[in-house]
């Protein structure tokens, strides 16, 4: 796969973005990423400082993983999510893996034990941007542990996305 973009991925890319006020737009995305990465999760919210995030799209292609999320998460396992707890955000926004963002001993924290560990997810990559309202949009994108983790050329290509 190569990291750059393919003409066939620039005219799927102007077909979704000509969707982005229309209700089908993130299920347009979600495909669009699809075509070029391996996702188990495509999930969209908003964070607030004081109350749970609002989905705004879900897809999760495991079943049992789609019967934990979002109740779970919702119900207060969000506050230790180290995406909601991210604070070195630029105003211009970014993309990180969980990897790069998460606490030292991640794999014996609250979060990790409590909740993570359940979701079986192996790799995770959030995009996360400002809101002018002071809220933040994280774009969450993850695979199982059968799925393995994303590799470079993935993530070049979603970047360039």
């Amino acid at each position: 796969m190569s990291n750059l973009l393919r003409p066939s991925d620039l005219d799927r890319l102007r077909r979704t973005m000509a969707q982005v006020y229309d209700e089908s737009f993130f299920s347009s995305f979600r495909n669009l990423l699809r075509a070029r990465l391996r996702l188990d999760t495509f999930l969209v919210m908003r964070f607030f400082r004081n109350t749970p995030p609002q989905l705004l799209f879900t897809w999760i292609g495991d079943a049992d993983l789609n019967k934990k999320f979002p109740v779970n998460y919702v119900d207060g396992a969000y506050r230790l999510d180290p995406f909601f707890q991210f604070a070195d955000l630029p105003p211009s926004g970014g993309m990180y893996r969980l990897s790069e963002i998460a606490p030292d001993r991640f794999f014996s924290g609250e979060y990790y034990l409590r909740y993570y560990r359940d979701t079986q997810l192996r790799d995770e990559v959030g995009l996360l941007m400002p809101l002018s309202d002071g809220s933040i949009a994280h774009l969450s994108l993850s695979r199982l542990q059968k799925s393995g983790t994303f590799r470079g050329k993935e993530l070049a290509c979603l970047y360039h996305y």
